[in-house]
């Protein structure tokens, strides 16, 4: 019986078509289709024109015949790079960020040297200036809002501590180590530093009031660990409980 007979009359044709080649063949996914590393290996070296012995695929076992030498990846072609980029940011994702952030350092040193905007020449880089924005982690909405809309690289700082102790830690022209947020590296140097408006402090105030004022006595303590309380009587309740003179006798009353 030949190859071609066997696929067609044995095969279950996982993961190839009906002349039992492969559906996807780029090197990725060979490797996610043979699971075991020595599989992998052995279907690798099986020579052109030969078969393997029986290796372990995603579902089930599988006898894999060569047809043709792997051929180089074409780097020119545009829908070559996005595969591979795509495939890295899928499965390699620390290798891009150590590349990136080698790249950063790189930047770093130029700015620290040379002044930020040369380094961005340099290196062809853009400069982009967010807007101001005070220290707001979280997000709350009794304070001013973080720049998630209209500064793209920053829409996921809210709950990155790192992040708001070094932007809001530097001098006058000092720039910033290489931070990681989300899928962009970024540099910071402080731009301009404004005091806060009065109206704001103002409005700030009063909604904080608004919310302490709608906490009530008979809050059933069972929700407070599990209820999302709005900002305000959440840190009332933290100051609390964080009193040095609060006691809890929670165990003593609960086993009378």
């Amino acid at each position: 019986m030949s190859f071609e007979d066997a696929v067609a009359t044995g095969s279950t044709k996982v993961g190839t078509d009906a002349t039992g080649k492969m559906t996807h063949s780029y090197r990725s996914d060979v490797n996610e289709f043979f699971p075991d590393a020595q599989d992998l290996d052995t279907v690798l070296r099986t020579a052109v024109g030969a078969l393997s012995p029986v290796v372990k695929i995603e579902r089930g076992f599988a006898i894999v015949r060569t047809d043709a030498e792997p051929s180089a990846p074409d780097f020119s072609d545009a829908a070559t790079r996005e595969r591979v980029f795509a495939h890295m940011a899928r499965v390699e994702r620390g290798t891009i960020e150590r590349f990136l952030e080698e790249e950063a350092h790189t930047f770093s040193t130029r700015a620290k040297q040379g002044g930020f905007t040369a380094a961005a020449q340099s290196l062809n880089l853009d400069v982009h200036t967010s807007r101001s924005f005070p220290i707001n982690f979280g997000n709350v909405d009794v304070l001013p809002a973080l720049p998630r809309q209209s500064d793209p690289p920053l829409a996921r700082i809210a709950y990155d501590e790192k992040f708001f102790s070094t932007a809001f830690a530097l001098l006058p022209g000092q720039v910033s180590d290489p931070l990681i947020l989300d899928s962009s590296v970024v540099l910071l140097q402080l731009h301009e530093e404004k005091s806060v408006d009065e109206s704001v402090l103002a409005t700030t105030g009063d909604s904080y009031a608004h919310h302490v004022r709608t906490w009530y006595p008979g809050y059933p303590l069972a929700l407070l660990n599990t209820a999302k309380m709005p900002w305000a009587q959440e840190s009332v309740v933290d100051t609390i409980l964080a009193h040095p003179s609060f006691k809890d006798t929670f165990d003593n009353i609960f086993r009378r």
